[in-house]
This record gives C-alpha cells, structure tokens and sequence, in this order.
C-alpha cells in the first residue's frame, strides 16, 4: 500500500473514529498537559533551588574570606565560634553598626582629661547577702553598710551586705580631682544604683553610671562586656579598672587588670598600688602604650583563642568579637 493510500484510508476512517476513541484522544491530551504543567512547576522550583544555594555559598565565602583576613593579620588562631558565624553571615561587618554615636556620653569639658572606668563588683566593693556573710568577715576590722535593694532585678527585696575596698573613699576622691571617673558595671540597676549611691552620695565622683542593660554580648559567647567605644571618650585617654579582664575584651590595649576584692580588710591595693599607676598613666598622651607594655591584655586574649587584629586608625590591636 502507497504512502497517499495510506493517508486516504486514515483519512476517511477519521470521521467514524470521533465517538470513544475521539474522547479518549482528549483524555490523553488533557493528562500530557497536566503532566508537563508538573513538570514545568517542578523545574521551576529546582532553578529556584539552586539559585539559592548559590546566593547562600557567595555569602559563606565573602564572610569566611573577611575572618580568614583578620586572621592572617593578626597571625593568630581565631576563635571557632567566632569563625563558625561568620562563615554563617559577614558578622564582623554587620556588627560594628551597633556602636551608634547616639548611645554615647555627654562629651566631657576637658576632652584631654583622663577617664577612667570603674568596675564595682569585686574591684570598689565586695558583696554579699547579708544572711549569709562569710565567717571570716564578720567580727572583723572591716566595715561594710548594708543597702536594701533587688539584687536580681525582678523587684524582689533583700538585704545585702556591702564591703567597700580599704581606702575606698580617699581613693575615689583623689582619682576625680585628676580624671574624670564612670561607674560601669555589669550589676543590675537595682542593686548598683543604691551601692553606688552610698559611695557617691553627693553625685561629685561620678561623672556617669552604666549598669548591667549597657554592656554587651559578643559573638563568641562572651556576656557583660563593657564596650568603651559607647563612651564617646578618645581611647588614647580612656582606662577600665576591672578584675575581670574579659570586660574589657572589645578594646584589650585600654585594660588595667586588678586583683579581685572579697572583703579583706587587709587589702591595699587602691592606694598603694592603683592611684600612683593612675596618676602616671594620666600625664600620658596615650595610655594605651604603658597598659599594653606592662599588662600585654592582648596577647592574652590571643592566647585565650580570640582573633585579634590591628586597628587602622590607632595602630594598636583589638579583638574581633563583634557584639550582637
């Protein structure tokens, strides 16, 4: 049979075809079309998939690439937890916004003057509930004042039982007739405010006070740190007094490190020991020097695992922390 009879004998078949047979052709396209629509729609979401997976790795590798050139400055190990997030998102540059000159401090009439930042807590005073004050300090030399206060700050009452360091009051005195001196304390407002209202109750010592809601949390997992830059203060003029170095992890080269205080009524540390480095380091044009010579806080925080890196507008290092 010819190809023309063949398409003749189709042909003239087509019109006794169109009963079943034709709405079953119809059956068949509808089901062709539903199943390219599937297919189309899937297609669509695995483009959209992978689109994603390449926004996600540009991201990943633009922030690692950020953490692996601090690192290399530095020379250093950086922290894994540090470098865990920012892997996850460019935290070190996301992060620096948080710092808003808005937060800062009123400038001070003499922006030449040596500030110095207080801790409170185990560096000004020891403290303790007054129910249970340890054995060895009751009975003894030193003094203590009790304030009524709520220590958690969830307005719960107590009593606490609070030892200022030995020679606290000339201290402070002395410290503000050169420098000008802000409480900054990781203690809750409602029970650092009436301590610090008993040590300074003419409000003539303290030029500010900071509590708990002022410090930060950085990335790596590091709680109440006091982020000198909220100050508004230069950091070449600025010092923290703290036991607890970590404090001051975001501006290591402005610690002063000190002994902790529990009580002791045979400590000496503030007038013997403190207000003479004090003293020197304010006639000082940076005391960033003289703290990073004599107490090399940064290199312990590089020893600690954190990532450090030189600041370009000072010169001097500082961790890679960056606050949430």
């Amino acid at each position: 049979m010819s190809t023309s009879q063949l398409d003749l004998l189709l042909t003239s078949t087509t019109p006794a075809c169109n009963g079943a047979d034709g709405g079953f052709r119809e059956e068949e396209r509808v089901r062709w079309l539903i199943l390219a629509l599937a297919v189309w729609d899937t297609a669509g979401r695995f483009v959209r998939y992978i689109a994603s997976i390449l926004q996600l790795a540009t991201n990943v590798f633009s922030a690692a690439y950020v953490a692996d050139q601090l690192q290399a400055q530095a020379g250093g190990k950086a922290d894994l937890a540090l470098k865990v997030a920012a892997r996850q998102q460019c935290v070190i540059k996301r992060c620096r916004a948080v710092r808003a000159p808005s937060e800062s401090l009123p400038l001070t009439a003499c922006p030449s003057q040596l500030t110095v930042v207080l801790d409170l807590d185990e560096t000004l005073v020891a403290s303790y509930n007054a129910s249970r004050i340890p054995q060895h300090l009751l009975g003894g030399a030193q003094r203590f004042f009790i304030v009524r206060c709520s220590p958690c700050g969830d307005g719960t009452p107590n009593e606490i039982a609070v030892f200022p360091r030995p020679g606290l009051r000339a201290f402070l005195q002395q410290l503000s007739s050169f420098a000008e001196v802000i409480l900054y304390t990781a203690g809750n407002t409602g029970y650092a405010k009436p301590v610090a209202d008993v040590l300074d109750p003419d409000g003539t010592i303290f030029a500010a006070r900071l509590y708990r809601s002022s410090t930060v949390r950085t990335l790596c997992g590091q709680d109440y740190v006091k982020d000198l830059s909220r100050l508004g203060r230069s950091m070449s003029r600025t010092v923290l007094v703290d036991n607890d170095p970590f404090s001051g992890l975001l501006q290591p080269c402005n610690v002063l490190p000190t002994r902790a205080f529990h009580g002791e009524a045979s400590d000496r540390l503030l007038m013997q020991e403190l207000l003479p480095y004090l003293e020197r380091l304010a006639a000082l044009p940076d005391v960033r020097q003289a703290l990073t010579d004599d107490f090399r806080m940064a290199e312990f925080f590089g020893r600690q695992g954190y990532l450090l890196y030189e600041d370009p507008s000072s010169g001097f290092l500082t961790a890679a922390a960056s606050v949430l």
